[in-house]
């Protein structure tokens, strides 16, 4: 385990050119790895370095001592109200997948019946919790598949509460199927439930296939360890993604990992199941050298996220839009590069 936890940082970092103690400090934060590497690397640092991830460490540390003991707590409240509720992500894997105090979380997310989102959600609530107000007053509200609601007092304090994983036009995973094959866990003396491993991997697969565009190096991270802990069979894996039909973003997000080096596997083994030819040639189009060349920097990282959007958006117009909007949204950084390009040229 520590091993490969090394070979991790060191290929993750190596492909970056961070130079000085605070750029290093800025992306183990960024990527929530302080305490994968400070586990590692232990006293082999600078002293500037040491200090600001030992500072750190211990904010983490009673931050996830206040997150335990408040799941206990809301934990207990839900069961004897009856409401079936399943721990994803963070929580879920922090213990089974790494040492002590090095995986933390910001946020525990909640997966909650359909019939039982509302007494949930009051009983946190009532816990000392009033919903997210994000930038321009936006509110998440039980409308979305998720909510997200914050500690009056700890700002620090975040619930995520689902009341489905994703949209009906991605690969859905039903709760009642995910329910019937879950398993118990332990988490501060209270016994919890989770996914079975196959659907967790798969899950978190998807979710780091959806948030592409902020994929840190932990969510990575989770994949790799969670692969090798289970030794998942990727033929199974994929079978169970076709069963459901839209599994594109998995698949490239799999195969993202596997040329990366982040999971071993033979690469030919993904090539057996693709996706439609029309996601294929889309792509394809999308993140040609020649046709656009800005993509040049980030095309596997787009090929993902396009991957995800193809797989979770219905009709040909609708994925055009996308596709506007994606191109839009980093026209500024498009416009900015060439013109800067142009003056060079010109000079």
């Amino acid at each position: 385990m520590k091993s490969f936890l090394k070979e991790f940082l060191i290929r993750i970092l190596d492909k970056r050119n961070l130079e000085g103690s605070r750029k290093i400090f800025e992306y183990l934060v960024s990527n929530s790895l302080e305490g994968i590497f400070l586990y590692i690397m232990g006293e082999r640092m600078d002293r500037e370095l040491k200090e600001n991830l030992q500072k750190r460490h211990s904010f983490l540390i009673m931050r996830d001592t206040v997150q335990r003991n408040f799941l206990k707590e809301i934990s207990l409240k839900m069961k004897r109200k009856g409401l079936r509720f399943l721990i994803l992500k963070g929580p879920a894997i922090a213990d089974e997948l790494y040492p002590p105090l090095t995986r933390f979380y910001e946020d525990i997310d909640i997966l909650v019946h359909e019939e039982d989102y509302n007494s949930a959600r009051d009983l946190i609530l009532r816990s000392g919790f009033m919903p997210f107000v994000g930038r321009d007053g936006f509110v998440f509200t039980p409308a979305f598949k998720e909510e997200i609601l914050i500690h009056e007092e700890m700002d620090y304090l975040q619930i995520d509460l689902h009341r489905a994983l994703f949209s009906k036009y991605r690969f859905n995973m039903d709760f009642e199927e995910v329910w019937s094959s879950s398993r118990e866990f332990e988490i501060n003396g209270i016994m919890l439930r989770k996914m079975d491993p196959l659907k967790e991997f798969i899950y978190l697969l998807l979710h780091s296939a959806a948030h592409f565009y902020k994929l840190r190096g932990i969510n990575i991270l989770d994949i790799s360890l969670h692969h090798r802990k289970f030794r998942h069979d990727i033929g199974e894996v994929l079978d169970e993604m076709r069963r459901k039909k839209n599994h594109y973003a998995g698949y490239y997000m799999l195969k993202f990992l596997i040329k990366n080096g982040f999971i071993i596997a033979d690469e030919k083994e993904i090539e057996r199941i693709k996706p439609s030819p029309f996601s294929r040639i889309l792509m394809s189009l999308l993140t040609s050298f020649d046709r656009i060349e800005y993509l040049r920097f980030e095309r596997l990282s787009f090929l993902v996220r396009a991957g995800t959007v193809l797989a979770s958006t219905p009709g040909v117009f609708n994925k055009s839009m996308f596709i506007y909007h994606y191109l839009r949204r980093r026209g500024d950084a498009i416009v900015e590069r060439f013109r800067a390009r142009g003056n060079k040229d010109q000079i």
